[in-house]
């Protein structure tokens, strides 16, 4: 399961369980549905970085970085290894 998946499935659960335990008597009780809803829209517009696999040392590194941060092997564009 992917980074992005897994934080579209905490939103969702953030935001439904929110909703069900809604409160309008408690200044907090919004908390959960807006921090649900942020970080379904992170997910749904790419800002939550993927993790790549180094084609060299096999290790993984977070994000859209050029380089491997372990090995130092250059990735291309599709996250293969630069010829």
């Amino acid at each position: 399961m992917s980074l992005r998946a897994m934080a579209i499935a905490v939103g969702v659960f953030s935001v439904l369980v929110g909703w069900l335990s809604y409160d309008p008597e408690v200044a907090t009780a919004p908390v959960p549905i807006i921090s649900g809803v942020l970080v379904i829209a992170l997910a749904i517009f790419g800002l939550i970085p993927e993790f790549v696999h180094c084609p060299k040392c096999g290790k993984k590194s977070l994000g859209k970085k050029p380089s491997c941060t372990h090995c130092g092997a250059s990735y291309g564009t599709d996250g293969g290894p630069v010829e």
